[in-house]
């Protein structure tokens, strides 16, 4: 084999993981990444830390091969043309709508796999697409910075609505939101400009408005939405 005997070792003692590792870095391609920065940062720029590596150092950190970006620099030196200062400078200042771009390009790559290895779910309505609308907070962070530190409750640094498609099982869009403390429903704006026609929007209702349902309905999509008392509002004209 052209990548040798230790990686046919791994074949035949573990090949769901060098399949999984397979996709994965297929996924997650670096030039890929480095191509969807540029195309999508509008502030940040390129100069010796390409953002191809900070995904991988975040993969690593995320998925615990590293407890901390910190002990992930001192176990790799020189691997990085940086400090590890400069990496957490990058790191804090990407850009919510480049992770967001991510989470897409994530799911644009995973989908045509599952699809061809069927691997998807039961339609849970044939002939749409079902979307599933739900928010999610990031978890508090600690009490580092002096201003947290005479407080108990933990400072929440961002929030997300999440699309969830169930028939493909990912999480295929998001809209992020720096403001931890915002009303979801100051969010419906952008989830609006990501339906489609046929979709069909499941939420809860929190998002059960009139500017959402109606824009939803005059995008040719549909939704599954409990009544809320006080945020819709409408006349029967027929």
């Amino acid at each position: 084999m052209l990548l040798g005997t230790r990686f046919e070792a791994f074949m035949k003692e573990s090949p769901v993981s060098v399949m999984v590792h397979g996709v994965l870095e297929r996924t997650l391609d670096p030039g890929a990444l480095d191509e969807l920065f540029e195309r999508t940062a509008e502030v940040q720029y390129t100069k010796d830390l390409l953002f191809s590596q900070c995904v991988h150092v975040m993969s690593d950190v995320v998925l615990d091969v590293s407890p901390t970006v910190g002990a992930w620099y001192q176990d790799h030196p020189g691997e990085l043309a940086v400090t590890r200062q400069a990496v957490y400078d990058k790191l804090k200042n990407i850009e919510p709508e480049v992770s967001a771009e991510v989470v897409r390009h994530s799911a644009r790559e995973l989908a045509p796999v599952l699809k061809a290895m069927k691997a998807t779910q039961k339609p849970w309505l044939p002939g749409y697409r079902v979307l599933v609308l739900d928010g999610n907070h990031l978890a508090g962070t600690e009490h580092r910075i002096f201003e947290l530190r005479r407080t108990r409750a933990a400072a929440l640094p961002g929030q997300c609505l999440a699309l969830y498609d169930p028939e493909l099982d990912l999480i295929v869009d998001v809209v992020p939101c720096e403001d931890a403390y915002a009303q979801e429903r100051s969010l419906l704006a952008e989830v609006l400009r990501k339906v489609e026609k046929w979709d069909v929007i499941l939420a809860d209702r929190n998002f059960c408005t009139t500017g959402f349902l109606f824009g939803i309905y005059l995008r040719d999509a549909f939704f599954v939405i409990r009544q809320h008392k006080s945020t819709l509002s409408w006349q029967l004209t027929g």
